[in-house]
């Protein structure tokens, strides 16, 4: 069975539509099975999804799945669903660690959020939409709240919302380090770093006019002894692994972060279970803590808060003893 492929292009000509210039970018993919995977919701450009007659534009980032055609299909799943709020257009979930989004690399056979809400709803799935709702992504292994729509009227114009930035998100970030201030702002250009793949790269301007720009706002909540601190990151932007990068810039980690980060060590200057505990993290302590936006049927501006998950509490419970007092 072939793997999905993740490819990322960044435009450097305009003016062409979308599927033909990117049937001159895949040599190896028909300008047919382009046009599906637009339709599957399988390419984004600039992170919003993508449609066939899109005219590209110079430094545009597209982003294409190349999920094998046998397996472009959902399921329903019955899954544990934590909503926060539900109407007749959208719903609002905090979407638990461990769950992804939608299918991809490694989720043959795992249930994914889409396929759970398309159980909750009752709805059948649409062979020419893998992505049903999805509005915006949060890693598999980051926590908290996302907001999904039930018609193509409201996913348009949240969609619009995060991509014109008007919305508010805001993550609660267990760091290994500490702020240089209480509150700073991190500006950067984000690219896929060379040696290796998988991760980003900061660069205080473009390289080569390709890199995305980002922008993170980081606020001290409460800080610990021996570097550790609980931040609070509103995003400007949402570019991939971007709260994770913009800490290595602050000299900093995600606790658990497996890519970017590294073992606690603070030679035995805490108990030894506190720091056991931390050094196990399974997953990067980061939970999409804060949501905001306009509905677009109501126009009623919405703020959602999500619990922080318990993995993520029993943690800070530990730390309590270290935070230092004002």
């Amino acid at each position: 069975m072939s793997q999905e492929n993740e490819v990322e292009l960044f435009v450097e000509e305009a003016g062409e539509r979308l599927d033909r210039w990117l049937a001159s970018k895949l040599l190896e993919t028909s300008r047919s099975r382009i046009q599906k995977l637009i339709d599957s919701k399988m390419i984004a450009v600039n992170g919003s999804d993508a449609t066939s007659n899109y005219r590209v534009r110079v430094g545009d980032q597209v982003n294409v799945s190349l999920v094998p055609d046998d397996h472009l299909e959902l399921s329903p799943q019955p899954i544990r669903l934590d909503i926060l709020y539900e109407d007749d257009d959208l719903l609002v979930v905090n979407k638990e660690a461990g769950l992804t989004v939608h299918p991809g690399a490694g989720t043959y056979g795992t249930p994914t959020l889409v396929e759970g809400i398309l159980y909750y709803l009752k709805q059948t799935p649409d062979p020419g939409n893998l992505r049903p709702g999805i509005v915006h992504r949060l890693d598999k292994d980051t926590s908290g709240a996302l907001v999904i729509s039930k018609n193509e009227y409201v996913h348009q114009r949240l969609s619009l919302q995060f991509a014109e930035k008007t919305n508010h998100r805001e993550y609660a970030a267990l760091l290994v380090g500490v702020l240089p201030q209480n509150e700073l702002t991190v500006e950067s250009y984000l690219s896929r770093d060379p040696h290796n793949r998988l991760k980003f790269v900061s660069h205080p301007t473009d390289p080569g006019g390709s890199a995305r720009w980002a922008k993170s706002i980081f606020k001290e909540q409460v800080r610990f002894a021996h570097r550790m601190s609980l931040a609070s990151v509103t995003l400007h932007t949402g570019r991939t692994h971007q709260i994770r990068v913009h800490a290595k810039v602050l000299n900093a980690s995600v606790l658990g972060d497996q890519l970017y980060g590294h073992k606690v060590d603070f030679g035995g200057h805490m108990s030894k279970e506190v720091q056991a505990a931390l050094n196990k993290a399974s997953r990067q302590m980061l939970h999409a803590r804060l949501l905001g936006f306009i509905h677009p049927r109501t126009k009623a501006e919405m703020m959602f808060e999500a619990p922080v998950p318990e993995d993520f509490k029993i943690l800070l419970n530990l730390l309590k003893p270290y935070a230092f007092s004002d």
